[in-house]
Formats: structure tokens, C-alpha cells, sequence
């Protein structure tokens, strides 16, 4: 762990009633293992109102910090949503320990309800990117088989950290934002499936 690791834990600590600690990619985040110099994630399920959403704060190798809200869904559950059974026996299951490109998951690539779908994720996100200035991408991930999905807001590096202290209480706000867009559209053909997703 670095201090700047222990100093953005000591940020996350004062604004949140729930507690981040240093973490260990799980095996279903490859991708986030092979890009990031540290983790930092929260060690609740809880969703504080100071925060939202907000799960993670991580280092990519470039030196860029991500700040990321939990896991949205996954491929396959979209695929058996829309195309059942059917559908899960054709999906073309990613080698298990195989992390994904990060780029958009090619194992929906022959189903065009999924594709759209994300697209419009996609789409919104960048809308919302584009309104407030913050950067937001979709982050997609994996390794056990299939990918996930969640978003993540990408910030310099702090060199001040009560500058970094309100720009992360603005940044969550977005996030939850982005959060909330992104849930409607993936849900919005199922919602009384909608249940809250760790």
C-alpha cells in the first residue's frame, strides 16, 4: 500500500458511514487486476447517502483514479432474459480465468437485444458525461465465464486531498446519477424483476 492509497482511504473513511480498506481483485474482476496499482473498496453493502453507489476507488497503471459504483449485472443474465433457455445454450461463455479486453463484451455480439441494450447504457452515460463534464465510462469485466458491467468516473491523480475530498462528493452524486439511468434502461423490460444487485 502507498500513502497515497492510505491517504485517499482516510478521505473515503470521512465522508462515508461505511468504512474502505485496501482489496484484493476477486477472480471475477481480472481486467481490474491486470489495470490497477491499488484497490481501495468499500466493506459494506450499504449505500450511504454521501456516496451512493460508490464501491471502489482504484489506480490504473497510467496513473489515473477511478472511482466505481457496484456490479449492474452481467451477460448472461441479460441473454436468459431476453432470449431464455434458448438463449443460454447458445452463449459462447468466455474461458473461465480469461480476462476480457474491457471493451464492449463480445460474447453478445449474436444478440441483438443485449447489444442494444448496453448500447443505450452506453449512450446515457455519455450523456450524462457530457453534461457534467465528469468522465464516465462503462467498465465491463470478468473471468469466471461471463462479463460484468458497472460505471466508473476517471479523475487525475489528487495532489491536493481536500480538493479530492470535493470532487469525489461531486463525482458520487453523478455516478448515482449514471447508476439509477443505467438500471432503468437495463430493467426497464422486466421491472418487476428488479431486485438490488451486491
Amino acid at each position: 500500500m502507498t500513502s497515497e492509497s492510505d491517504a485517499i482511504i482516510d478521505v473515503m473513511n470521512s465522508i462515508s458511514a461505511v468504512k474502505f480498506a485496501i482489496s484484493e481483485p476477486k477472480k471475477t474482476r481480472l481486467h481490474l487486476k491486470q489495470q490497477a496499482s491499488w484497490v481501495i473498496q468499500s466493506t459494506s453493502r450499504k449505500e450511504p447517502p454521501e456516496i451512493g453507489p460508490l464501491k471502489a476507488v482504484w489506480k490504473d497503471k497510467e496513473g489515473a483514479i477511478w472511482l466505481e459504483i457496484v456490479g449492474i449485472d452481467d451477460t448472461m443474465s441479460l441473454v436468459e432474459r431476453d432470449y431464455g433457455e434458448e438463449g443460454v445454450r447458445r452463449f459462447p461463455y468466455i474461458e473461465e480465468g480469461k480476462a476480457p479486453t474491457g471493451d464492449f463484451p463480445e460474447e453478445v455480439a449474436e444478440f441483438p437485444l443485449v447489444v442494444a441494450m448496453l448500447k443505450e447504457c452506453e449512450k446515457c452515460i455519455a450523456e450524462i458525461s457530457a453534461r457534467t463534464s465528469v468522465e464516465l465510462k462503462m467498465i465491463y469485466d470478468g473471468g469466471t465465464g461471463t462479463t460484468s458491467f458497472r460505471v466508473g468516473a476517471v479523475i487525475d491523480a489528487p495532489t491536493d486531498m481536500r480538493v479530492f475530498r470535493q470532487d469525489v462528493l461531486m463525482i458520487a452524486q453523478v455516478l448515482k446519477e449514471a447508476h439509477d439511468a443505467v438500471v432503468k434502461v437495463v430493467w426497464a423490460r422486466w421491472p418487476d424483476m428488479l431486485v438490488d444487485i451486491p
